[in-house]
C-alpha cells in the first residue's frame, strides 16, 4: 500500500476498517502523456492522492487530538496535493518522497537549495543487502527548512500561487566506494 494514514503516537492504522477500500484504476489503452497537463487531477490516476488527503482531512476533523500523517511515494509528488494540504486541519500532515526538482520562489532549484542547508542532525540506518552489495550501516546527514515552491509552468497551473512546504533532505555522508549512496528528499 503506497498511501497510509497513521496515528503518530504509535503508528497503528487509524480506523482502517472504516476507510474507503483501495481503488485500482485501469490504465488507458493508449498513452495520454500528450494531454496530461490539460487534464484535471480528478481525470488522472494521481488524483487518488488528493482523494486520500481529502478523506484524511475528514477523519482529522473528527479526531482533533490525534496527529495524523498521510504518506506517499514519488508518484504522490504532485502540486495539487500540496495545494490541498493548505486547507487541511492542523493535526494532519503530509510526507511525500520527492520526485521533482521543483523551482523555488528565489529562482533556485529545490535540490540545490536543500543541499546548501546546514546539517541539522545525523541518523544511522541499516541498509539491507542488495544485488552485489552486502548489508551495511549508513550514516545519513539530515537537512530541513521551509521553502516556497513555484507552481509547474504548464497549462492552468502557471497561475496558481506559490506554496510554502517543509523540505527534508537525507543524504549519505561519506559512502563507501562501490556502494550507491543513499539520497532522498521529502
Amino acid at each position: 500500500m503506497n498511501s497510509a494514514l497513521r496515528r503518530a503516537n504509535n503508528c497503528k492504522p487509524a480506523a482502517s476498517s472504516r476507510w474507503p477500500p483501495a481503488r485500482f484504476l485501469p490504465r488507458p489503452p493508449e498513452s495520454d502523456t500528450d494531454r496530461r497537463n490539460e487534464q484535471s487531477c480528478d481525470q488522472k490516476e494521481s488524483g487518488r492522492w488528493v482523494r486520500a488527503l481529502q478523506a484524511a482531512s475528514q477523519r482529522a476533523q473528527q479526531m482533533p487530538q490525534t496527529v495524523m500523517l498521510v504518506c506517499g511515494d514519488r508518484e504522490a509528488d504532485i502540486y495539487e496535493l500540496y495545494d490541498q494540504k493548505q486547507a487541511s486541519p492542523p493535526n494532519l500532515h503530509v510526507l511525500v518522497r520527492g520526485q521533482h526538482d521543483r523551482r523555488l520562489s528565489d529562482g533556485t532549484q529545490l535540490m540545490e537549495s536543500a543541499s546548501r542547508l546546514p546539517v541539522g542532525g545525523t541518523l544511522q540506518v541499516k541498509v539491507p543487502r542488495r544485488q552485489n552489495q552486502p548489508a551495511r550501516t549508513a550514516k545519513l546527514e539530515l537537512r530541513w527548512q521551509q521553502l516556497e515552491i513555484q507552481p509547474p509552468a504548464v497549462a492552468l497551473k502557471k497561475s496558481w500561487p506559490a506554496l510554502k512546504v517543509y523540505v527534508v533532505l537525507a543524504r549519505e555522508a561519506g559512502p563507501r566506494r562501490g556502494f550507491n549512496p543513499l539520497n532522498g528528499c521529502c
